[in-house]
């Protein structure tokens, strides 16, 4: 699978799954740091990905462009609609991992806003 968040079937079940059992606290963690001071933005994790249940954790960055609601899929999934997803989702493929055993953190080398 690449670049599926172009999808919008595929798409409309990552919201409908947003605050699945496995995600639900890292995206209410997410929810609760996006409404804090002003400190701007902050990507859901995509329910694709296995959240608490997840085996594997892979360190990003920064956020890029394309995980923005509005201007993105507001998801860090490796599904999302850039070369940087696809490279990722590219990857594990090759390896045999599989979106559910994977979890995926940003961390902010520069603001986040």
């Amino acid at each position: 699978m690449v670049r599926f968040m172009a999808d919008a079937a595929f798409r409309a079940e990552q919201d409908a799954g947003r605050y699945a059992a496995h995600v639900r606290p890292i995206n209410e963690l997410v929810d609760e740091l996006q409404d804090t001071g002003g400190r701007g933005w902050l990507p859901h994790v995509a329910p694709i990905h296995g959240g608490v249940l997840a085996r594997l954790l892979f360190v990003l960055r920064d956020p890029g462009p394309r995980t923005r609601e509005g201007t993105g899929s507001g998801y860090l999934c490796v599904e999302n609609d850039d070369p940087t997803a696809e490279q990722q989702a590219r990857a594990f493929d090759a390896v045999g991992i599989v979106p559910a055993d994977r979890a995926c953190r940003m961390v902010c080398v520069t603001e986040c806003s």
